[in-house]
């Protein structure tokens, strides 16, 4: 997760401070847009799962905003489950 908010510029670096713990610095520039908002959708009941199709669809409406999913091929963003022709389930979306 933490690699695709880096592939993303979400967050500029992580520090590990334990084993399931890290120090998140976020990503900011005056000339570009960044992202507002993360909302977490990771639950177990009733997950939100998308097909190709759908994504497809989402795409259109969603513009500048990203999904990430849980794919058999990993964590993805909807973009590149696109290219991969595989759904998931919804992680995040950033707003």
């Amino acid at each position: 997760m933490l690699a695709i908010l880096l592939e993303l510029n979400v967050i500029r670096r992580y520090l590990p401070i334990t084993k399931y713990k890290y120090r998140i610095f976020p990503s900011w520039s005056a000339h570009a847009p960044t992202y507002r908002k993360i909302k977490v959708y990771g639950r177990s009941v009733s997950p939100i799962r998308l097909s190709y199709k759908a994504l497809a669809t989402i795409q259109q409406i969603i513009l500048n905003s990203v999904l990430i999913l849980q794919t058999p091929h990993g964590l993805l963003t909807h973009k590149s489950a696109l290219k991969r022709k595989t759904g998931g389930k919804v992680i995040c979306f950033l707003l």
